[in-house]
């Protein structure tokens, strides 16, 4: 091992010592700065993705290029055959240029560490990812510098050994591309096979003793075959393979092919992994053990998945497999699976329909065709006499949210019911399609109105874009509800804008004093925000009017949210179109627990008044965008007093005057139309929505599972100069380090050599 380090030092020096590395690795950052600098405002998310996608298609030309010369042009020019004559081993030699390429690549890779200094400047970076994704890096550096080896081993040209390294690298990475165009069978397998495979699991946040057995494995063989490919004779041509392994190299080739076989296989079975994701995204969530710790029935789950799916479902039983074994573990045994074929008869599939599970017709390549077919992968749960499905398991991201969500509704018996509010001018079901059926995968839902108000009969209710007044009855009903502990969602208009005469008018529900008494109002203003959607600038120019692409500041695209509120950690950016501003600040005065969960950028403003002028372009100059992180959605929990306490009034919740101590909880966002299917626009509304019922309904935080793992947090908003300053630091400031350590270890070379001249 002392001369493998001897080999090593050697060839750290040729690197070093010459220009060669630093112009290496200069040209790698500036490669890499190019694309993730370029596009890093443009993603404008907290985190290293743009680092992760293109370091490893720049390495696949770098690391070849760094260890093409190493064995071709030694043995090209003798010294190959010189170094074996000093009684040190091929694998010695081997093993020290393989150690000292490999920390050419680390040191090319470190820089980087700039980018996520300036991002987490500029965001909320969760470093967990970021570490794995380095770990990653590290790894696959160091299988290409393995491959890119071996194939330096092969020729004694350069450029065919860069050429071969190449190909060979380029082919390990990417050969998960091909999954669609193979037989279902043999998918899964060339999957593991894919060093791009593992090195996306990395980049999520997840430390796989797997992932870290198939890089080790990988570097081990590919050292061995380029030590038995190094020992060939000079001149010897490329696939000369009769010469190209000796007999007694064949023993160990085989014995150590079939270990990393087995390990690989052992790795299935036996695995550890750590999540470091700062949510412990990867991790049962405590919502999902308290729910398997304290069932009292055993619990019985069908995975109804068909063997061999294709792309992009051929992991699915695997994954699905995992998840059911850790539920089955935090259970005490009390959840219980098996696998079912629904393809295997007539019977089985019989059964996966009755029980709910739905076919999914898939596009496959075959014989040179893409043709359709028929599978399932869907989950049966039976508990004491309930029985509820999840039919298709689209995404597995998602499914310890829907998994829980239907262990907790089988205990529950019935599902909640939520009730929506009408009689005011509300939108009807049509217009918020999507956000009903979401929301009717796990609740009841029924109109609610108060000629019929049943309060008892719901568990939950939602008031949507109401548009005409209420009565002093209705409200009398209202507080009647929510002083006895009730649960309201409040998504109401303060302006009804008319995008045709481009106006907007105050829109009076009747409901101030109510709102005041509980803690809260809603101005009667709009929020601009320069953080905006382009939805809508239609922009009056003139006597006329032109329909422009370009930002609409009443169209606030709203990132900033209460990221230590589970109910919206991890959402990713949702729109607000005529959105109005909430004032909490009453709540405290009112003994209330309020927080504000969703609020506007740092450059955003309001207007208000009575009538206001919705024309985008009548924004420009005139508002400063000067105000920060307003307010437009808030919780509210606690014990809320009447409103109608200590009037005369003839409304039966005045002579209620409920005054009990009993905790209600109440959502408030100062837009009725966000729901609406038209206002989507691509954005994650709905699920902000759902969120917010699921906090209204659930003690137990089921909604902070959904939003896992959704998306990054955005950056933080900051000035042009800002940003400008942040690209050329993270452009300049990676190469520049290495040029600086260049300088230094330049000087203290100069330095030795003065101190040596004047000893001597």
């Amino acid at each position: 091992m002392n001369k493998t380090w001897i080999m090593t030092q050697k060839e750290l020096r040729s690197y070093f010592d010459s220009p060669a590395a630093y112009i290496f690795i200069v040209l790698f950052l500036v490669l890499l700065g190019t694309y993730v600098v370029g596009n890093m405002f443009l993603e404008n998310v907290a985190s290293l993705r743009l680092l992760f996608e293109a370091a490893p298609i720049v390495m696949l030309l770098f690391v070849p290029a760094v260890t093409m010369r190493l064995i071709s042009e030694e043995k090209r020019g003798g010294t190959f055959e010189l170094l074996g004559t000093k009684s040190i081993q091929t694998s010695e030699i081997v093993l020290g240029k393989f150690f000292a390429s490999w920390f050419l690549v680390i040191c090319a890779i470190v820089p980087t560490f700039v980018y996520a200094v300036i991002i987490s400047i500029l965001g909320n970076l969760d470093w967990g990812p970021v570490v794995t994704g380095w770990v990653g890096l590290f790894l696959l550096g160091g299988t290409f510098v393995a491959i890119g080896l071996f194939a330096s081993a092969l020729s004694n040209n350069q450029i065919v050994s860069l050429i071969v390294g190449c190909i060979l690298i380029s082919c390990l990475f990417f050969l998960d591309r091909v999954l669609p165009f193979l037989p279902d069978g043999i998918a899964s397998s060339v999957e593991y096979l894919s060093a791009g495979h593992h090195f996306s699991s990395l980049t999520r946040g997840v430390i796989d003793s797997r992932d870290l057995v198939y890089y080790t494995s990988l570097i081990i063989l590919f050292v061995l075959l380029a030590t038995i490919a190094a020992a060939r004779e000079y001149g010897q041509r490329l696939f000369h393979w009769r010469h190209f392994i000796p007999p007694s190299r064949i023993l160990q080739l085989v014995l150590v092919g079939v270990s990393v076989l087995l390990v690989n296989l052992i790795s299935f079975g036996i695995f550890f992994r750590a999540d470091l994701t700062a949510g412990d995204v990867y991790t049962l969530s405590v919502v999902t053990t308290t729910q398997l710790s304290s069932l009292d029935d055993n619990l019985l789950v069908r995975a109804y998945v068909s063997p061999d799916l294709p792309p992009p479902y051929h992991n699915h039983r695997r994954d699905i497999q995992e998840l059911l074994e850790e539920y089955h573990v935090y259970s005490g045994g009390k959840l219980q699976y098996r696998f079912v074929n629904p393809l295997e008869n007539t019977d089985a599939e019989q059964d996966a329909i009755e029980a709910g599970i739905s076919p999914i017709h898939l596009k496959v390549v075959k014989d040179d065709k893409i043709q359709t077919r028929k599978a399932y992968a869907g989950l049966a749960f039976s508990y004491a006499d309930r029985f509820e499905s999840l039919p298709v398991v689209s995404s597995v991201e998602r499914l310890e949210y829907d998994m829980t969500r239907t262990i907790k509704h089988l205990r529950e018996r019935r599902p909640p019911v939520v009730g929506l509010l009408t009689g005011h001018g509300e939108p009807g079901p049509e217009a918020m399609r999507s956000f009903l059926d979401a929301l009717g995968k796990h609740y009841k839902i029924t109109n609610v109105a108060f000629s019929d108000w049943n309060p008892s009969a719901i568990a939950a209710l939602l008031v949507i874009g109401p548009r005409r007044r209420f009565e002093e009855q209705e409200k009398g009903l209202l507080d009647q509800y929510i002083t006895r502990g009730g649960r309201v969602a409040f998504f109401l208009d303060a302006m009804i804008p008319d995008r045709q005469r481009q106006s907007a008018q105050r829109l009076d529900l009747n409901l101030g004093n109510l709102f005041d008494m509980y803690g809260w109002n809603i101005s009667n203003d709009l929020v601009v925000d320069m953080h905006c959607d382009d939805f809508g600038a239609n922009r009056q120019v003139g006597k006329g009017s032109l329909t422009e692409d370009g930002p609409n500041p009443f169209f606030p695209v709203v990132a900033d949210f209460d990221r230590d509120n589970p109910t919206v950690a991890n959402l990713p950016p949702i729109v607000f179109p005529y959105v109005s501003s909430i004032d909490p600040r009453l709540a405290a005065v009112r003994g209330i627990d309020a927080k504000v969960v969703a609020s506007s950028s740092s450059r955003s403003d309001r207007v208000s008044g009575d009538s206001i002028d919705i024309n985008p372009a009548s924004v420009t100059g005139r508002v400063p965008f000067g105000e920060e992180h307003i307010p437009l959605a808030a919780t509210f929990e606690g014990s809320f007093r009447s409103a109608f306490g200590g009037l005369e009034t003839k409304t039966p919740a005045a002579s209620a005057n409920s005054t009990k101590n009993t905790r209600a909880k109440i959502v408030v966002v100062g837009d009725g139309d966000f729901v609406l299917d038209a206002s989507q626009h691509g954005y994650q509304n709905i699920t902000f929505a759902l969120n917010l019922v699921d906090w209204l309904l659930d003690d137990s935080g089921l909604g902070s599972i959904r939003t896992r793992d959704i998306a990054s947090p955005p950056l933080h908003e900051v000035s042009d100069g800002t940003r400008t300053t942040a690209k050329y630091f993270a452009f300049a400031g990676p190469p520049a380090l290495v040029i600086l350590g260049g300088l230094i270890r330049v000087a203290m070379r100069a330095s030795r050599r003065r101190k040596h001249t004047q000893g001597s």
